[in-house]
């Protein structure tokens, strides 16, 4: 678990920690391809997609030359949300500027409701609907392509509420779901237990029913999860087993089949890949968005002026926190935690000493001030009121004591009879004389690197 040096100012670091803990880090998938390279698009025209005809390119110039814009309208969701600034962010704004470029036709985002968007799509003020499920009856209404995107089934219960199982077991738990929605056909043929349905037409209507208890949970996408952030008192859980659902490209209206033709043909393209890439990078923008809404302006300030945070690492605590002498880099789990605290945050952290320092010098380090946070420090009585820790941890472990492989196992009852090391200045240290408080011979080491040459016959680190 990271650890903070306390001062007052210094919180916001523990702050940002915490924050970033709970969210979940997603990697960024590559675009491969001769048509692909450095994250451009696979097409920059709609021209150049594999397939397209001249009936289709010709179809495309009239809609040009008749239409100032497209709307592309969405439900608020992590995909399609208002920055500060009023503008709609996201992978829905990412996707319509491509849809732009690759066109040539303004495609402008919107948001609606649910029956909003189908009313749209009914008289024309949507052209284009980006969260739409594909399915036969659909397909005799909407014309659709494939995925453009990849949805996942959550639970949404008011924060503290009783768990679904535990409900279970006195009545049968109440679930809302939205009306017209695929949901509803997923969750009756996959849900474990037996449930009574509570039907909807948008979210809002959802959250006075978890309110009032006349719902114990949604059920809907995980995009549904910007809608909630304004309330801050929902949390989620994956829908079991978990089903993840395809939104398509979709229209009501005849006039833009050839628009749907050729983004079928563009997906069938490699275009899916590009896509995955923006929408990785429009999530990241939710959750840049979500995390600086949750501070305030002195954690704003603090932000801006204090660009650079001193960290101090651990140059042997493999997986946490070590320097791979190799590859001439700090690696490790705590490092890959950073690097997506910088990309939210903008702050940048450096190591501030050099690879082999030890572990003492990095404790008084972080008490000096000289460092702000360290890759790992475990909290223990002694530590409380000296130091900051999240509430959230990153990597769970369990304290063990080690050996050589040659020298035999020992029961608990042995311990206090035998020779046991410690690394100097280590939690483990107080813990060990707290559990063995009688315990005669016991050695300290500066490092690790130092006990592995004259090894007792067990010892505990950091």
């Amino acid at each position: 678990m990271f650890k903070i040096s306390l001062d007052k100012h210094r919180n916001l670091i523990c702050a940002l920690l915490l924050a970033m803990l709970s969210t979940a880090i997603l990697s960024n998938c590559g675009i491969s391809g001769e048509r692909q390279s450095g994250g451009l698009p696979v097409f920059s025209s709609y021209r150049d997609i594999p397939g397209v005809t001249d009936e289709e390119i010709n179809a495309i110039e009239e809609l040009r030359k008749q239409t100032e814009y497209f709307i592309y309208g969405m439900m608020p969701a992590t995909e399609a949300f208002l920055g500060k600034d009023g503008e709609i962010k996201g992978y829905s704004a990412l996707f319509c500027k491509w849809l732009t470029e690759l066109f040539e036709i303004p495609f402008i985002p919107g948001l609606y409701t649910w029956n909003e968007l189908l009313e749209g799509l009914e008289s024309g003020e949507v052209d284009f609907a980006g969260n739409m499920t594909a399915s036969e009856e659909r397909r005799q209404k909407y014309l659709m392509t494939d995925g453009i995107a990849q949805r996942m089934l959550k639970y949404f219960r008011l924060t503290g509420s009783a768990p679904i199982p535990e409900i279970a077991k006195t009545r049968l738990p109440r679930y809302a779901l939205l009306t017209g929605t695929t949901t509803v056909r997923d969750v009756f043929l996959h849900a474990g237990e037996e449930f009574e349905p509570v039907y909807i037409s948008d979210l809002s209507e959802a959250y006075e029913l978890l309110k009032t208890g006349k719902a114990d949970a949604l059920i809907a996408e995980n995009t549904s999860e910007a809608f909630f952030d304004f309330y801050g008192d929902i949390v989620t859980t994956n829908f079991l087993p978990l089903i993840y659902t395809p939104v398509s490209l979709s229209a009501q209206n005849p006039e833009l089949a050839p628009i749907i033709s050729v983004m079928q043909k563009a997906l069938e393209n490699d275009a899916v890949r590009y896509l995955n890439e923006l929408y990785n990078q429009g999530y990241k923008e939710y959750l840049k968005h979500k995390l600086l809404t949750r501070l305030n302006e002195e954690e704003l300030a603090y932000i801006n002026t204090n660009p650079v945070i001193p960290f101090a690492a651990e140059y042997d605590n493999y997986p946490v926190s070590f320097y791979n002498t190799r590859a001439r880099e700090w690696q490790g789990i705590c490092f890959d935690v950073l690097r997506e605290i910088e990309l939210l945050t903008g702050l940048e952290f450096v190591v501030s000493h050099d690879q082999r320092t030890e572990w003492s010098a990095l404790l008084g380090m972080l008490e000096d001030g000289d460092a702000l946070i360290v890759s790992e420090l475990v909290r223990t009585k002694d530590r409380e009121g000296r130091f900051l820790w999240p509430h959230s941890s990153f990597l769970t472990a369990h304290i063990a004591l080690i050996s050589k492989m040659e020298h035999r196992n020992i029961d608990i009852n042995e311990v206090s009879s035998v020779k046991v090391g410690f690394t100097r200045g280590g939690a483990y240290a107080e813990l060990f004389r707290r559990w063995f408080p009688d315990h005669k011979n016991t050695v300290e080491f500066g490092s690790e690197k130092e006990d592995s040459k004259t090894l007792p016959a067990a010892r505990v680190t950091r």
